[in-house]
Formats: C-alpha cells, structure tokens, sequence
C-alpha cells in the first residue's frame, strides 16, 4: 500500500488534489470519477483481488521449471457505483463474480488475483505449467506465447476440482497474454476474460537487446487494462449488452476501480522505470501518463526490434501488451507544491470516465 511507503503522507495527499480539490487537477481534467477515495486507504473489504502493480518476479524461471496457475471464482467489488457515469461516493458498492488466477513464481502474491501471475521466461527455456481448479466451473489457459495445441488451452483444460499440466519450449521472444477460454465457445471466451482470467507471460530474449539494457535495474510494474460488461442481476457477464452495445459498464486497470488510485505504482528518480502493460478489451487502449514521456515503447509486444523514442501515447490493441521504458534521468519526484502529480490514463475519454484511471508516483532519491 502507498500508506507503507516512504512517500506514504504525501500519497495521502495528493488524490485530494487530483480529484478536483485543487486548480492543478481542474487544469489537466475536469472530471475524475474516483470522488470518495483516498490513496494509501485500505481497501474497505476483507477480499481485494486487484493485483500490486509492483508484483513482478525479477528473475524468469529456470530451466525444467514447473509453475503452478490455480483457478478461482470469487465474489467481491469491482466499482463504488454503478452506472459509472454517475460515482458520487455515496457508498453504493457494486459486487461482482469474479473469475481469477492465482499462484506464478515463488515469491509472488500466490493468492488469486486480477490480473493473473506475471510469468517470466527466457528465450529458449522449457518450463511446464500445472493448472489447479479451484472453481465450479470448467478453466482453462491459452498462452499466446505458446505454438500450436491452440496456445496450450487444448491440453491445459481443468473440471471443478481438476488439474492439468503442459510442457513447452518458449521459442519466440515478446511480452504476452495469456487467458481462460472456459470450454471454448465464443460465450465462454468472452465470459471468462470479461470476469478477470487474463495474465501477462514475459519471454525475455537469448540475447542482450536494447530491451534488456534498459530492463536491467529498472523498477518494474505490472498493469492491465480490461473492459467490464455488468449484468446486475447476476452481478456477472453481460453478454447482452456487450453484443448489442459495445460500450462496457466499467473500465478497469488491474481489476477493479481504483486498483492504481490506493496502491499506485511508486518509481524512483534516477532509476528506469519498465511497464509491462496488456489489454483484453474491446477497444483500443490509449495508454497515457500525463507529465511523462515514454522514452521506449517496445510495440505490439515485439522486444528484439528497436523501441520507438519519446511516445506520448500508446496504443494497445485487445489481446496485446507493450513494454514501456522510463528514463529514470527526466523523472520529475511527485510534488504536490510544484504541481507533478502523474496520472495514468486511457485517454479516450469514456473510458478513463468508466474507470480506466490511476496514478504514477515518484519518489525522489533516498
């Protein structure tokens, strides 16, 4: 939690600020959604599936690895209110049937959480993964980092109460998703991923690239973006409402409202910064830190090409990640008196107002 950190009272704040109580905030947007929270607050309930954007293991798996995903379904709250148009505060909580992924490396949050574990490999390693269910339900995984047997979810399909394992050589390096299909229909599909089974799977380059020159001491953060359909009645998918309108009821970074506002990734002046960012919705995400330039952008997940420089925006489409590089030397430390105060953004405005919102801090050098 922010409030754990040594920026802790400054966190506490500066939402206040960003939230409209102050001209700095009313200068860059008008509206925020989050009106009631406070950062470094924690979560009101005793189950908070969003996933720490700082969990990232910071070695890849070795060699013959196995790496168990556990598969759960879990009530709790994705939003302060719904619609989302409307947030007021007011304490209206929304609940929601969660689907989500838990175990990954040693020394991660083992606990299931949105998004799934990042997994991380290195070209050319062959590692096999166990999936444990947990749920009511049928689950299952398709790595896009995996050739054939339709990403690995052919074989790696689980009953209630199930498991099962697969073995590949991860041949191609990139930063990808991977997801649920449930048993494989189009429903499924889209239930599965709209309810938070999605994940993000690293494969490192064999070789020293421009990607693992600025990856190398980085501080490193894990964020996913996902659009939500909510049926009320079920506190579940909407599959009506997503065939028939297409606008998502929520817009959520690392699965819930909020997720980034209360425990917002914290880097460091004169330390690179990496992102590892996915998408699984239904529109292009327009990835935006404002008072930030992203000094590399490795795009469409492709990490031995070069990185394009200085990207004010990025775009990612669903079913695909980028990395994203910060220079650590332009940082600016998050000064409330000076008015650098970072907030991460989809900058398609409707989707930023249904949720797709956070902050990124700095802290200065300790």
């Amino acid at each position: 939690m922010c409030a754990n950190r040594s920026k802790g009272t400054l966190c506490g704040i500066i939402l206040s600020v960003v939230l409209g109580n102050a001209a700095i905030a009313a200068d860059l947007h008008p509206v925020y959604p989050l009106v009631g929270a406070t950062v470094g607050t924690p979560y009101p309930y005793e189950l908070d599936l969003a996933r720490d954007p700082s969990d990232v293991p910071g070695v890849p798996l070795a060699d013959g690895a196995t790496v168990v995903i556990t598969a759960h379904e879990v009530e709790s709250y994705i939003s302060p209110k719904l619609p989302a148009a409307n947030w007021a505060g007011d304490g209206t909580d929304v609940a929601f049937q969660f689907f989500a992924f838990g175990g990954g490396h040693e020394g991660q949050e083992l606990e299931p959480r949105v998004p799934g574990p990042f997994i991380r490999l290195r070209q050319g390693r062959t590692v096999t993964v166990k999936l444990e269910n947990y749920g009511k339900r049928q689950h299952s995984l398709d790595f896009h980092a995996v050739l054939g047997k339709t990403g690995g979810a052919g074989v790696l399909t689980a009953a209630p109460g199930g498991e099962a394992s697969f073995t590949f050589t991860a041949k191609k390096p990139g930063i990808y998703v991977y997801h649920c299909v449930g048993n494989g229909t189009p429903h499924e599909v889209a239930h599965h991923i709209n309810n938070g089974m999605y994940g993000l799977i690293l494969v490192e380059p064999a070789r020293r690239t421009a990607f693992r020159h600025v990856q190398h001491h980085a501080r490193e953060f894990y964020i996913f973006q996902n659009d939500v359909y909510y049926d009320a009645e079920t506190r579940s998918f909407d599959e009506h409402g997503m065939l028939s309108t297409m606008v998502p009821d929520y817009v959520t970074f690392n699965g819930r409202i909020g997720s980034l506002v209360d425990r917002p990734p914290m880097a460091t002046k004169g330390q690179n910064a990496m992102i590892y960012f996915g998408n699984t919705g239904g529109h292009i995400s327009s990835f935006h830190i404002v008072g930030e330039i992203l000094d590399w952008v490795w795009n469409l997940g492709d990490l031995t090409s070069k990185p394009l420089r200085n990207v004010q925006t990025v775009p990612v489409a669903s079913a695909s990640a980028v990395a994203i590089g910060i220079s650590g030397k332009t940082m600016v430390p998050t000064d409330l008196a000076g008015g650098d105060i970072n907030i991460m953004l989809d900058h398609g405005s409707p989707y930023f107002r249904k949720g797709a919102l956070g902050l990124f801090l700095v802290e200065d050098h300790k």
